[in-house]
């Protein structure tokens, strides 16, 4: 059985972002599917191996918490890197219970 191929999927609301992204990753030889938001990620059908989640924490509907509590919830492990424009410890905190890595420029 050949092995599935590593994927990564995007998932901001903002289309410059994504395209952003989504270069970044082509550039690195990493596949990426690219989502506008949380609901169409959630309805479009996806591998959970090989695969990690690069989500921006704050969109219209679900939020990027949103999506990591519904995937959990539904069993699913996926490896998580979450992105925000806003950097506050309040998110910071809530993203590490929820299981990413998180990186800051604050100490």
């Amino acid at each position: 059985m050949p092995k599935q191929q590593s994927l990564v999927y995007v998932i901001d609301d903002d289309e410059s972002v994504r395209r952003a992204l989504m270069r970044l990753l082509r550039s690195a030889n990493l596949n990426g599917e690219a989502f506008l938001s949380a609901d169409e990620f959630l309805n479009h059908p996806r591998q959970s191996q090989n695969a990690c989640l690069l989500i921006d924490l704050r969109m219209p509907g679900l939020t990027g918490f949103d999506l990591q509590e519904r995937l959990l919830s539904q069993g699913v492990k996926i490896p998580v890197i979450v992105i925000s424009a806003s950097d506050d410890a309040k998110s910071r905190e809530h993203a590490r219970e929820l299981g990413p890595s998180v990186s800051s420029g604050n100490p």
